[in-house]
């Protein structure tokens, strides 16, 4: 038991003592809900306390454990270690996330916030997509190969929406939540020509971004997929189109996107076009 909670587990008893001398009876109620107060007060008093114990371990010592869960921890599931000492506390995460790299130095995503940073530019980051025709899910995993979805990492879940000549997909970081509501909503694409899609974003991709006037665009994007602060209104941040395809849906079609984005964590002031 630590000095403080000796001296007050000490003043408790001499304030019960006063309590009883100076009243023979009491009411239950009062004493069972001044008891809540006191378990609850102790349990936040135990949280403080096991913060201030992780948090204050040495720089230099915090710095070497979480180099070390970082270089080791080099793919999923492994690497939710990494996001696990990022949720320690708040000295922990600010360490945390200097010392992991973006996705563009490392081509490694470890955060949601990764989702929205410039990958590496010599070796793409290998994802595949999970599609349910019937439900019209469709749902993304980074991984090596489409066989085993246990082997990849859930990045993205998408839902098909038609609205009359219209197609929407509501991106959620949940598989199971597509409300526009929860914590979990990331945005949408919506078509405007039939084979382009434009996405929105309710945050500027860089410094100076003038916001678009469209009426169809929503949120896209909140503090879970980029920290930056929000700005007024809603921004254009990409395209994607592909051309007709004379097989449908059983050949391949040749895609083209096109994402402003920084170039890099430290730098938005400029955007940078990604093209694949």
């Amino acid at each position: 038991m630590s000095l403080r909670k000796a001296f007050r587990s000490a003043r408790g008893l001499r304030g019960s003592g006063k309590i009883i001398s100076s009243s023979s009876t009491s009411d239950p109620f009062q004493e069972q809900q001044r008891g809540g107060e006191e378990k609850g007060r102790e349990r936040v008093e135990e949280e403080e306390e096991a913060d201030d114990c992780w948090s204050g371990l040495p720089p230099e010592l915090l710095e070497e454990i979480i180099r070390r869960v970082e270089s080791s921890e080099d793919r999923w599931p492994f690497r939710r270690n990494v996001v696990a000492c990022a949720c320690v506390c708040k000295r922990w995460r600010e360490i945390t996330r200097e010392i992991v790299k973006s996705p563009q130095q490392c081509g490694k995503i470890t955060f949601p916030s990764s989702l929205k940073e410039p990958g590496p530019r010599d070796l793409p980051i290998q994802c595949f997509i999970k599609r349910n025709k019937k439900s019209s899910l469709f749902f993304l995993y980074l991984g090596l190969n489409q066989t085993s979805v246990d082997q990849g990492k859930f990045l993205l879940a998408a839902r098909r929406f038609k609205r009359g000549a219209r197609t929407e997909y509501i991106i959620s970081l949940d598989a199971d939540d597509f409300s526009q509501g929860s914590n979990a909503y990331v945005g949408k694409f919506s078509d405007f020509l039939g084979t382009k899609f434009a996405i929105y974003d309710s945050q500027p991709p860089f410094n100076g971004a003038k916001p678009s006037n469209r009426r169809t665009s929503r949120r896209f994007g909140r503090k879970q997929v980029c920290p930056r602060a929000t700005g007024g209104g809603t921004f254009e941040i990409g395209q994607v189109s592909y051309k007709f395809n004379l097989l449908k849906s059983k050949g391949p079609r040749r895609m083209s996107c096109t994402v402003q984005c920084p170039s890099s964590r430290e730098s938005i002031d400029q955007p940078r076009k990604v093209v694949r």
